[in-house]
């Protein structure tokens, strides 16, 4: 059953993914020289969701930076 629901939508319209709790989600989003990655997964541990976005190099490079990453929805205080 599916944890984690993803959405992307280009020039050939819109499609959708799901990810386990084991499995998780990673999405990427390039341009030639700058990009996007998100990464979701689930710890088991602290039994929580983890979210983490990358600053990426783009397409022409695999290089990537940690951005921000957090454990719950970081708007709800």
């Amino acid at each position: 059953m599916a944890h984690f629901y993803g959405t992307v939508q280009g020039s050939k319209g819109k499609t959708t993914r799901c990810g386990t709790k084991k499995s998780g989600m990673v999405c990427t989003v390039s341009g030639w020289d700058t990009g996007v990655q998100v990464e979701v997964e689930f710890d088991t541990v602290k039994q929580k969701d983890i979210v983490k976005i990358y600053k990426t190099d783009g397409s022409n490079s695999c290089n990537k930076t940690l951005f921000i990453t957090w454990e719950e929805d970081p708007w709800i205080s």
